[in-house]
């Protein structure tokens, strides 16, 4: 198994690795639960396993994968006779969900993928994870190629993904509105407004199909972009609460310790410490 969490970018900030790398698990493993801070895609190279996506739940074999939204929980189990091997890749960015889409890949939707390709690409970034701009090119690089593999996995393949139905429908419009106007000061009451739906009723949606509800979704969305906002800027703490949709400095700073056990002024200077 290896496996590698990235340095921070310093030019490629609209999208960018936040890790990846290859696991290969013993039978029955499971690994979860756990919210994704970024975009996780996981494709299988071998064996199968099962991904859990609140309620719902998808095996995947080889030459198959699906990709878990930002906010959402998700666990991972292999299979008691045939565990899987994989390829996982974190993506973050403001120009990452454009990506997603672009390869037409919902949360939680199985799609079709060469797994071993994917995991010999794991492997060369696994060289190039170290400091300085000559990696950040290169990695930037390898990235558009993974993207490319992924493009070509997935068309037409055996794995995938089926139309989705109504119900996911209804939580992707609210997640995608989330995602775009999180910035806005909105509330769960605007989500369900911009969805037709009864806030109730989303939010059960919402928890079945993403794993967490819809305001738990808001706030970690919100705290991420803050966190990247903190760590690629010099903006002010106000500054950084008010572009994520924090009117108020104060709240903003409890919700980020609450998440990241740090104050923001102290989380940046630690940050900046490592770096």
């Amino acid at each position: 198994m290896h496996e590698g969490k990235l340095q921070a970018p310093t030019v490629y900030t609209d999208l960018h690795f936040s890790g990846c790398g290859v696991f290969r698990c013993v039978p029955s493993e499971v690994q979860g639960p756990a919210v994704s801070a970024s975009f996780c895609l996981l494709c299988v190279s071998a064996g199968k396993g099962e991904v859990r996506l609140g309620d719902a739940a998808c095996v995947l074999a080889a030459g198959q994968g699906v990709v878990v939204y930002p906010g959402c929980t998700f666990s991972l189990v292999s299979d008691e006779f045939d565990p899987w091997a994989y390829f996982w890749l974190a993506v973050d960015g403001r120009s990452a969900l454009d990506c997603m889409k672009a390869l037409g890949f919902g949360a939680g939707e199985p799609f079709g993928c060469d797994g071993a390709s994917l995991c010999a690409l794991a492997g060369e970034a696994k060289q190039m994870g170290g400091p300085g701009l000559e990696n950040e090119f290169l990695l930037q690089a390898l990235l558009y190629r993974m993207f490319a593999c992924l493009a070509r996995g997935g068309a037409g393949t055996e794995g995938a993904a089926a139309p989705p139905d109504r119900e996911s429908l209804h939580v992707r419009r609210a997640a995608e509105f989330i995602r775009t106007h999180y910035a806005d000061g909105i509330t769960v009451a605007d989500v369900a407004k911009h969805v037709s739906l009864n806030r109730s009723y989303l939010s059960t949606l919402f928890q079945s199909v993403m794993g967490t509800s819809p305001q738990e979704y808001l706030s970690h969305y919100r705290l991420s972009r803050a966190e990247e906002h903190l760590m690629h800027s010099d903006a002010s703490i106000a500054t950084v609460a008010r572009s994520c949709g924090y009117q108020d400095p104060q709240v903003f700073s409890k919700a980020f310790r609450q998440r990241y056990g740090l104050t923001p002024v102290k989380y940046r200077a630690a940050g900046r410490e490592k770096g």
